[in-house]
């Protein structure tokens, strides 16, 4: 069954009350939900603030519907903590951009090469009207196509050749 709901089985509670994420044999996360419901192939994801990591943790589907919330990281089953915070550091891992070597525009793409705090990268960004994401008029967060976050968390530190470069994005 791919992500839904198991509606074959009466769900059996949770003694604890607690949810509980575990890695499947297929290397996905599962969800059992307090009520005893699972829900397969899931993400973790963070709500607002992203300085949070152990508050407002979603659980999403694999069609990104939120399918439950909590408040807290110990509304997870205490097995199961761990894992929640390793998948968080995971997925919010966030590089930082130190310059930039080169930036091309097409259309509302752009293709980066960067020298940043982990060597040398190059990624791609779906360009929108918040991404870069502006966090104050000097230091912006980029998010690529594939999910990973980069920072630059001062723009007036950059070399002129980088700040050159993001100009083209103000354009």
């Amino acid at each position: 069954m791919m992500s839904e709901e198991k509606k074959d089985e009466a769900p059996e509670p949770k003694a604890d009350g607690r949810a509980l994420v575990e890695v499947a044999e297929d290397g996905t996360l599962t969800l059992t939900k307090p009520d005893g419901t699972v829900v397969e192939k899931v993400r973790l994801a963070l709500a607002w603030p992203l300085r949070h990591r152990d508050r407002y943790i979603a659980v999403l589907d694999e069609k990104g519907k939120e399918v439950f919330m909590t408040a807290r990281l110990s509304d997870f089953a205490e097995d199961s903590r761990d894992l929640v915070r390793r998948e968080i550091e995971r997925r919010y891992l966030e590089t930082y951009i130190l310059s930039i070597a080169s930036l091309r525009m097409e259309r509302r793409v752009s293709y980066w090469e960067v020298e940043t705090d982990r060597g040398r990268r190059e990624f791609v960004v779906q360009g929108s009207e918040t991404n870069p994401y502006r966090i104050s008029d000097r230091r912006w967060q980029i998010i690529d196509v594939a999910g990973n976050r980069y920072e630059i968390t001062d723009l007036t530190a950059l070399d002129a050749t980088s700040q050159l470069l993001l100009g083209q994005l103000e354009d």
